[in-house]
Parts: C-alpha cells; sequence; structure tokens
C-alpha cells in the first residue's frame, strides 16, 4: 500500500532537519580533533629534536671555546658571548609571533658560532636580510619548543 504524500514528506523533512546537521557537526568536530592532532604531533616531534640537538651543540660549542682560549682568546670571548645569548634565547618564555629582529640575531648569533665550530665545512658562510620591517611580528622558530 502507497504513502501518503504527507508522511513521505515527514520523512525527508526530519533528514533534512536530523540527520544531515548531526553528519556537518560530527564531520566539523572531527576535522578539528586532527587539526589538533596534527598540530600535537608537530609539537612533540620539534620538541624531541630540540632535546637531542641542543646538548650536542652546547657541548661541541663548549669544546670549541676550549680550544680557542689557548689559541685565540679574544675570538674564545666572541663565542662565550654568542653562546650566552643564543641559551638566553632558548630558556627565556617565548611567545608565538617574535619581532622579526630577534630572529635574525638568533640566526645570526647561532650560524657564527657554527662557522667558529666548523672552519674548513663552512667557510666563507654570510647572510644578507631583505629590507623589511624589522618590528614585524613573524612565527618564533623556537616558539615550537614550549
Amino acid at each position: 500500500m502507497p504513502r501518503p504524500p504527507t508522511l513521505w514528506a515527514t520523512y525527508a523533512a526530519t533528514l533534512f532537519a536530523v540527520a544531515i546537521p548531526l553528519k556537518i557537526w560530527n564531520n566539523t568536530r572531527n576535522e578539528k580533533k586532527l587539526e589538533e592532532q596534527a598540530r600535537l604531533l608537530v609539537e612533540a616531534r620539534l620538541a624531541a629534536l630540540t632535546s637531542q640537538i641542543n646538548p650536542h651543540f652546547l657541548f661541541n660549542t663548549l669544546n670549541s671555546v676550549g680550544s680557542l682560549i689557548r689559541t685565540d682568546p679574544a675570538l674564545a670571548r666572541v663565542m662565550v658571548i654568542r653562546l650566552s645569548k643564543v641559551l638566553r634565547r632558548l630558556l627565556r618564555q617565548h611567545e608565538h609571533y617574535s619581532p622579526l629582529r630577534d630572529e635574525l640575531s638568533f640566526i645570526e648569533d647561532y650560524l657564527a658560532i657554527e662557522v667558529v665550530r666548523f672552519r674548513r665545512e663552512i667557510s666563507g658562510l654570510s647572510a644578507t636580510w631583505p629590507r623589511t620591517p624589522l618590528d614585524m611580528l613573524v612565527p618564533s622558530m623556537l616558539a615550537a619548543n614550549r
């Protein structure tokens, strides 16, 4: 026996009014969960990498400074100052965004240390920065470590 048109319309209206919004809400919720999990995964990977690199970098830099104390005390002092700036930046609380000036300063200090440590392997390394406002906020390279 065929159903009356009003009953069929009621079923269709119920489907559109209840089931479809629930499906959309569920998909949106799942997408948000996936985005959060992806963000947490990236943070965990960066934290793991940082915990492996920082001690290695620190001990090798200190060994380089120890060697420089005998051969080039002035350069050893410069290395200690640059290392202290890098460590200070690593240890202070970080925002997700920092001024471009701070990021570039960190890169310059880090590269200067690496150039001294690996004289033969990275000689002639230099950096030039584009002419942009140095107060512009950029995503911090170190914020992911927190």
